[in-house]
């Protein structure tokens, strides 16, 4: 069901005011009653905004917002209709994007993900150089600890292999490679970056490979299989300021400075996009900092996220790649960049509510 079906079922009256954005709707806002022309929805980009209280969202935050529906009780009405009616009377399929509902991994796969993290903890405290690397990332012993940071290393081999698992032991199903062989579940050599529930599950594990080299066809980092193919989520959600990166290392060091201001939402890759739940916690911050690498594929991505999140404002770091780049190389206060952004943008709204 689109936007302007459930503005239909309020009794909202719209006028077509403009094409951009592929119509846009104006109309008395039913949050805040106020004028005739404050609200606007654009039906095809699935996103309302109310330009006087500042009420925003899609459709199923319309639902929650004007009728008092949960978030299943919204997201089943919103999906209750496939087909919609639009002026010119031809039915076409509706635009909205679809947000995947991601599953945790099997209890297996958590039992053996976290005791594998915990054998990773300790390898890492035998292994000076690789600490050194973190510290030199700027990265606290508090934060190591806190963020379960460990060492994948097969040291009892003189050729340093990575490790192989039984795919079944993780509780995966049995797959095979293209010479009939059973695949094994690869845990490389390198720095183990698990992803932690707030119960204390591990939902995913990345490693950094020691060996990766501009020339290899495998990737730098490696997502172990089984692994919940989702976003990884840092701080306190109820915060109003969202930060999306890139990277978990970049995610856990803006975490060490700035937890008190701003949760992170690290996508692991500039093409990832965010699922449902993690869709939820955008739509509920009232600023989304987006602070991917600043490189031909964070550019690319850009425009799918100013489209999707109209509470977005693009923050790169001021120097460098990535925020990890710009501390480790250049030395950047990574907390007062995270403050001037969030100031940055209050005070343009400050103003903007004033005219």
């Amino acid at each position: 069901m689109t936007l302007l079906a459930l503005a239909h079922d309020l009794r909202i009256e719209l006028k077509k005011t403009s094409n951009c954005r592929g119509g846009e709707y104006h109309g008395a806002c039913p949050s805040c009653g106020d004028g005739i022309d404050r609200f606007v929805i654009w039906p095809q980009l699935n996103r309302y905004w109310c330009r006087r209280c500042g009420i925003r969202g899609d459709s199923i935050q319309f639902c929650r917002d004007f009728m008092t529906m949960s978030f299943h009780e919204a997201y089943e009405r919103v999906n209750s209709e496939p087909f919609c009616l639009f002026n010119q009377g031809q039915h076409k399929r509706i635009i909205r994007e679809k947000f995947t509902i991601i599953q945790e991994p099997p209890k297996q796969w958590q039992d053996k993900a976290l005791a594998f993290v915990e054998w990773a903890q300790k390898q890492l405290k035998h292994y000076p150089q690789a600490m050194k690397e973190l510290s030199r990332r700027g990265f606290q012993e508090s934060t190591i600890l806190q963020f379960k940071l460990g060492y994948c290393i097969n040291s009892s081999l003189l050729s340093k292999r990575d490790l192989y698992r039984e795919r079944t032991d993780w509780g995966l199903s049995c797959e095979y490679r293209e010479d009939g062989k059973v695949r094994k579940l690869w845990l490389p050599n390198g720095l183990v970056i698990p992803t932690i529930s707030k119960s204390g599950s591990i939902l995913k594990l990345k490693v950094r490979r020691d060996q990766w080299h501009k020339e290899d066809r495998l990737p730098k980092y490696v997502e172990i299989s089984g692994s919940m193919a989702c976003p990884s989520i840092y701080g306190n959600t109820d915060l109003e300021i969202a930060i999306v990166l890139e990277s978990e290392l970049d995610a856990q060091l803006i975490q060490q400075v700035a937890n008190d201001l701003c949760f992170c939402v690290a996508l692991g890759g500039a093409s990832k996009r965010p699922d449902l739940q993690t869709d939820l916690f955008l739509k509920e911050a009232k600023l989304i900092l987006w602070c991917l690498d600043n490189d031909e594929a964070g550019k690319s991505a850009a425009f799918w996220w100013r489209e999707t999140y109209s509470h977005l404002k693009f923050w790169l770091v001021p120097i460098g790649k990535s925020p990890g780049d710009a501390l480790q190389h250049h030395n950047i206060n990574l907390r007062d960049w995270i403050l001037t952004g969030i100031t940055h943008y209050f005070q343009k709204k400050s103003i903007y509510n004033q005219m």
